[in-house]
């Protein structure tokens, strides 16, 4: 999917639930989970869910099924990136964490979730191997 196709689904999203904003977070993994889709399909399977007539806006994890539905071919993907998936899975932890966590453990946490979402795709996977470390370490303090 071009990056023009992109803005295009992306905008129609939001002009189709204009309430429903998705975080950073989810639209970080949507872009993950849609990007390498044929950017056609995409648009019209978010087409299909909008006349569907959803009062709340799908989840990436929906658009990607509809997609499947419509055109199986479009979800040629790659492999997930290990280190992608581990994200959600340390976001979840940290979450579960904070209430062990100090005011300054938090903070810290916070700082490299922001430095995350403004890094280049590999700064983004240095940060998040560091961070996976992190909470596994801290996991480990907690037991």
């Amino acid at each position: 999917m071009t990056g023009s196709q992109w803005r295009t689904i992306v905008a129609t999203i939001t002009a189709a639930w204009p309430s429903s904003i998705w975080p950073d977070s989810t639209r970080a993994l949507a872009e993950s989970l849609l990007g390498p889709l044929d950017g056609d399909a995409v648009r019209r399977a978010v087409v299909e869910l909008v006349r569907d007539g959803r009062e709340f806006c799908p989840p990436p994890g929906v658009i990607c099924k509809r997609v499947q539905e419509m055109a199986p071919s479009a979800l040629a993907l790659p492999p997930p990136d290990p280190l992608e998936l581990d994200l959600v899975d340390s976001e979840a932890a940290m979450e579960a964490m904070q209430s062990h966590m100090t005011p300054a453990q938090i903070a810290a946490a916070d700082a490299l979730s922001r430095e995350l979402r403004q890094a280049s795709r590999e700064d983004r996977m240095r940060l998040l191997g560091e961070s996976i470390r992190n909470v596994a370490r801290a996991k480990e303090m907690v037991k």
